[in-house]
C-alpha cells in the first residue's frame, strides 16, 4: 500500500480476481473432452444458434453435463443438458420413454 500524505488517502491494490473455474483432481479430467467423449464448453459459449449462452455448470454425470444457460429469446434463465457422444443412444431412448409417460399421464388426467 502506498500513500499520498498530502491528501491523506490510501491506494490499495484491486483484490485478486476469484478464478472461474477451481480444477479438482480425480473429479473431471479435461481429457474426458474428445471426440467420443464430452463436448468441451467454455462459459460464454453459445448453442442453438445464439439462444443459449452458457452462464454456469451445474452439474457432470456419467452420460452428461448440464450447464445453466441465459436464453436470450425468452429472456430467462434455462438448464442446457450436453450428452457424451458415446452415451447418446442411451440417454435418448430415457429422455423419449419419460416424454411418452408424460403424454399418457395429460391423456388420462385431461
Amino acid at each position: 500500500m502506498s500513500c499520498f500524505p498530502f491528501f491523506g488517502l490510501s491506494v490499495v491494490s484491486p483484490p485478486q480476481e476469484v478464478p472461474l473455474y477451481h480444477y479438482l483432481p480425480f473429479v473431471e479430467n479435461t481429457n474426458w473432452c474428445r471426440p467420443g467423449g464430452y463436448h468441451p464448453v467454455h462459459l460464454g459459449d453459445f448453442f442453438h444458434s445464439g439462444r443459449f449462452e452458457i452462464v454456469h455448470k451445474l452439474g457432470l454425470g456419467t452420460y452428461a453435463t448440464v450447464w445453466l444457460v441465459k436464453d436470450h429469446h425468452r429472456s430467462s434463465y434455462a438448464s442446457l443438458k450436453i450428452l457424451r457422444a458415446d452415451y447418446s443412444t442411451s440417454e435418448l431412448g430415457i429422455s423419449r420413454h419419460l416424454r411418452k409417460v408424460k403424454e399418457l399421464n395429460n391423456d388420462l388426467l385431461g
